[in-house]
């Protein structure tokens, strides 16, 4: 696939062959815009040392870092949560293995749709991490009912993938100058350190007590906090989409 998106995709949409005029129109003027309302960037060789050195990429690493600990959640351990829930049948894990991935997909859509409707997006991620806390932190407590199992896992689900769809729409319109392309990458790269970190303690965890439920528990306390730290941390008033809201 990262072959086809090389020779498939391209870097401006004028050379887009998939666009008709009118819709090349529209987005260039929306990318006009865009520019318009942000403060012209001083163009230099240190946009990576900038970002480093800008408070707001830590709170927004620190938010998408604990995003993956969700995935570590139902990537690893959902066989083993649905089978310790009762059902023995392999094919059967297999399958309601899935349901959870659905239940986040459909959420991911509804959280995202609301978002951008309302242009509101602190909110909007903290209430996926506060979902997704929730169910790490039911999950344990409600292990030995199939049914319920498969809702918490699909809590965290919606955890995993509506954070995911939400933090991204808000570095561009929070950062700016020479902080802005380079702080997107420093928050993917930085924030990635919760996808390695999660397997592995969740795993040490479970080797050390035999159980996964202090292991869920601490997942869940990290993500909410995640939550908070980009609620509390992003200002409403200093999102460019919040601006141009209010005007």
């Amino acid at each position: 696939m990262g072959i086809v998106a090389f020779f498939y995709l391209v870097d401006r949409p004028q050379d887009a062959r998939w666009l008709d005029d009118e819709q090349k129109k529209i987005i260039l003027d929306a990318l006009a815009a865009d520019r318009a309302e942000k403060k012209p960037a001083k163009h230099t060789r240190h946009e990576l040392l900038a970002a480093l050195k800008d408070p707001r990429v830590y709170i927004l690493a620190a938010g998408w870092g604990t995003v993956p600990m969700c995935g570590t959640i139902l990537n690893y351990w959902t066989p083993t949560i649905i089978r310790q829930a009762g059902v023995s049948d392999v094919l059967n894990v297999g399958l309601l293995s899935a349901l959870p991935y659905i239940i986040g997909a459909l959420g991911m859509f509804a959280v995202a749709r609301s978002s951008d409707g309302t242009l509101e997006r602190r909110w909007h991620f903290f209430l996926c991490t506060a979902i997704g806390a929730l169910g790490g932190f039911l999950l344990p407590v409600l292990s030995g009912n199939t049914v319920a199992a498969i809702v918490c896992l699909g809590m965290i689900s919606i955890s995993y993938f509506g954070a995911a769809a939400i933090i991204w729409s808000i570095p561009p319109a929070y950062l700016s100058d020479d902080a802005a392309a380079a702080g997107i990458g420093a928050i993917s790269c930085l924030g990635q350190v919760g996808a390695f970190c999660g397997p592995i303690a969740l795993g040490w965890i479970k080797t050390m007590t035999g159980s996964l439920a202090i292991g869920l528990a601490a997942i869940a306390a990290i993500v909410l906090m995640g939550g908070l730290a980009v609620l509390i941390g992003v200002p409403a008033n200093t999102l460019r989409e919040h601006a141009e809201k209010q005007s």
